[in-house]
């Protein structure tokens, strides 16, 4: 016991030692991440106020552009009364534009808003505080934004807009001029962030003079807008910072306009700050925010004053539990570590044991390791069939399966209600994990009652495919969810598989997004007969998105099947193409048949052929000529439910096309049970017809369906070639890059296809 006694405490110091430094360690991460966050922070709001800032003076040049060139359009704005009921209507519904002024190329104003009558007007190209800016309005195609200044017939500070009204040979006719007000910063309130400490600040590149600034009063106008304050020196002090962080200058960094940090002090605050900003080329303009420092700094203060007490608290919490576990008898400790890691039912370690035990030994004698992930398929068949208590029953069965059938190094543990995992170090865990599979099968007989269950398995490897306990657990999760799409399965873990996990969700969180922007579409691909006259087009989804760029149908229909997203999609897909197919029937003016892919999943939402022969009707469409295209799963659907859905559709006049036809799951009995039509060959089949193998399998399927009384269409057809041999086996119609690739519907009407019908 006192030997015990002394590692114990030994233990105890080691481990405040080791905490001591964690602590020092997370305290320097907790710097480092603080102002990490703060640039990030900083960076994405000087981003904001970019994109919000540019948007809004980009409205203004439009309004500009707008109101100017209606006030001017006839000489308008020479009936005064006229012109001052546009400016005025417009002016109601502008609340940051003070005024409006049209000037000729002068400078004189020739129609202001009503504010203004009776004002005197200054020449604006011989007034100093606005010569400068005007004609820099005269040579300009763009706005052009003007240093803040009061405005003396308002008797207000003001920011003045600009914009030159030309004719068609590009003369100067009029200048439309606006003044957005500063009065309550209702403009910069409008792009600012609305945080406490936040301020916002947009500076005029040109003059280096401030533009508009949040937090002030307007009696403070001339201390901060009434001089330079992007001086030659702190353009300098600034271009310094830049260089050392982005290694570019400070005018590179503008002009590139992406967003950067740097520090200053607050003219307004007297203290330092951090500052985000991003220059726009369009007019000029540095948008900028910016918060105390002090509020990171105190930050940093908080959490490591946080992180100290934390660690006096767990010190002397592991101080008690050194002395309560030093007093404690062993055989009651051992005793109820054995309760708490043990599985009643099964009579195995359970997931405590993994967590408290194996990693513990894992992570002091890390070694080559496996881990067999077994789940039981359909075990909730049994439960809700006989009770939990059978399946209780059923659950110590198979555990003892696996306690016969495993090693005496290896350990089984029972991971969850119907989940065992198995870790062995023997080399071929491969072929474990296959006889574990073939134990699990065979019947078991529990009072006369015989269950038999598969299982799905998957196999991980550390440390070839992991670097912890968990992770390699993780890793044989992801394999056996794999193995569980088909069941009955074993399939070792491969790190694409989670790099296929992350990708899917990131795939399905847009693929939801992208039909809210409408980013899927629509395009046709051209069917033809043997005698080359087009017959037909298939329709075929599409989609693009901003982040992931043109995404493959094959991936995000199968995304969308696994994640039920499908009948959702399936209906906006099904919407574009009839909207499509009904423009192309107008063109061509013939009786060519349109195939529409449908989703197994859309066919068995209830009341999807009542809506497709709704939207059919109302389009004007004959169903006659739609040919409704499915897989081969669709058969190992319910068949009753699946032979009257496609018998409704059949009796509608749609007709019906088996797609990938020698792929997937059909039979002779099943295609002559159901109301097919066509057959369409996948173009696996297509791609090596000089192969004799190749030939006689499509030989084959066009017999068969001949044989059938059906339509044969071959797919992907690429090459000449392929056309001769599927010509000879007497294939009715192709599609395929030979003839064209798909096309957009305004590339269809644009085209002329030979529509005749031989």
């Amino acid at each position: 016991m006192a030997h015990l006694k002394q590692n114990l405490w030994r233990l105890f110091v080691l481990i405040a030692s080791v905490s001591l430094v964690l602590l020092l360690v997370s305290m320097h991460q907790l710097n480092k991440t603080v102002w990490d966050k703060a640039e990030m922070k900083m960076l994405a709001y000087a981003k904001i106020i970019s994109s919000a800032g540019h948007e809004i003076f980009i409205g203004n040049e439009a309004l500009l552009d707008i109101l100017g060139s209606r006030l001017i359009e006839n000489q308008y704005y020479k009936n005064i009364d006229y012109a001052r009921s546009i400016l005025r209507r417009t002016l109601e519904n502008q609340p940051y534009v003070l005024a409006f002024g049209l000037l000729n190329p002068e400078g004189e104003y020739i129609a202001v808003s009503s504010n203004l009558e009776n004002q005197p007007l200054p020449n604006l190209a011989r007034q100093p505080q606005t010569a400068k800016n005007f004609e820099l309005t005269l040579n300009s195609d763009r706005m052009i934004i003007g240093d803040a200044y009061i405005f003396k017939p308002l008797q207000q500070w003001i920011v003045p807009i600009r914009k030159a009204l030309r004719n068609k040979e590009g003369e100067v006719i009029a200048v439309m001029a606006a003044a957005l007000r500063l009065d309550d910063q209702a403009l910069l309130n409008k792009v600012a962030i609305s945080q406490d400490q936040l301020n916002a600040i947009i500076i005029n590149e040109r003059s280096g003079r401030r533009l508009m600034m949040s937090g002030i009063s307007l009696s403070e106008g001339t201390h901060f807008y009434g001089y330079t304050y992007l001086t030659a020196e702190k353009k300098r002090f600034f271009d310094t910072q830049v260089q050392e962080k982005y290694n570019q200058s400070l005018a590179q960094k503008l002009q590139s306009e992406d967003p950067f940090v740097v520090t200053g002090i607050s003219e307004k605050m007297g203290e330092e700050i951090i500052v985000g900003a991003q220059y726009d080329k369009d007019f000029d303009l540095i948008y900028a925010m910016y918060e105390p420092l002090k509020t990171y700094q105190n930050e940093i203060t908080y959490g490591a004053l946080k992180n100290f007490l934390i660690y006096l608290v767990l010190m002397m919490a592991l101080w008690v539990i050194f002395r309560t576990i030093e007093k404690q008898e062993t055989n009651i400790r051992k005793k109820l570590t054995f309760q708490a890691m043990q599985d009643s039912v099964a009579d195995l370690p359970n997931r405590n044991y993994v967590d408290s035990v194996l990693k513990k030994e894992f992570e002091d004698n890390a070694r080559q390791i496996s881990v067999i992930y077994i789940d039981l398929d359909n075990f909730k068949n049994i439960n809700d069939t006989f009770g939990h208590a059978m399946g209780d029953r059923f659950i110590a069965s198979i555990a003892q399966v696996l306690k016969n059938n495993t090693g005496k190094l290896d350990h089984v543990v029972r991971f969850g209600a119907d989940e065992f995992l198995v870790f062995t170090n023997q080399q071929d865990a491969l072929r474990l994990a296959h006889f574990l599979q073939n134990c699990v099968s065979h019947p078991i007989d529990i009072d006369g009652n015989v269950f038999a269950v598969t299982a799905s398995i998957g196999l991980a490897e550390y440390p070839q495919q992991a670097s912890s306990l968990n992770e390699l657990i993780g890793c044989a999760d992801i394999a056996m969810q794999a193995a569980k799409k088909t069941k009955d399965a074993v399939i070792k873990f491969h790190p694409s598989m989670q790099d296929e996990v992350l990708n899917n969700a990131l795939i399905e969180l847009n693929m939801r997004k992208g039909l809210e922007k409408d980013e899927f579409f629509i395009q046709f691909q051209p069917q033809f007969k043997q005698n080359g006259s087009l017959c037909g087009f298939e329709a075929l989804a599409r989609w693009k998105n901003d982040e992931l760029g043109l995404v493959p149908p094959d991936r995000f229909i199968r995304i969308a099947e696994e994640s039920g997203f499908m009948p959702t999609l399936g209906e906006h897909l099904l919407h574009k193409t009839l909207q499509g197919i009904s423009k192309i029937q107008a063109h061509f003016q013939s009786s060519l048949m349109f195939s529409i892919n449908l989703s197994v999943r859309q066919l068995m939402v209830d009341g999807f052929n009542q809506r497709l022969m709704r939207e059919v009707i109302a389009r004007g469409i004959n169903p006659a000529q739609l040919m409704l295209e499915v897989t081969e799963s669709i058969f190992i659907q319910d068949k009753s439910f699946v032979h009257r859905t496609l018998s409704e559709l059949k009796e509608a006049s749609f007709k019906l096309s088996v797609d990938d036809f020698g792929t997937g799951y059909s039979s002779l009995s099943m295609l002559s049970e159901f109301p097919i039509d066509e057959l369409k060959i996948d173009r696996s089949f297509v791609v090596n017809l000089k192969k004799q193998q190749n030939k006689e399998l499509v030989s084959s399927i066009i017999m068969l369906g001949k044989h059938l009384g059906l339509h044969v269409i071959s797919e992907g057809v690429e090459q000449r070639s392929e056309i001769d041999v599927l010509n000879t086996l007497g294939c009715d119609c192709y599609q395929g890059y030979y003839y064209s690739k798909p096309l957009s519907l305004s590339e269809i009407l644009a085209s002329n296809f030979a529509t005749k019908n031989d």
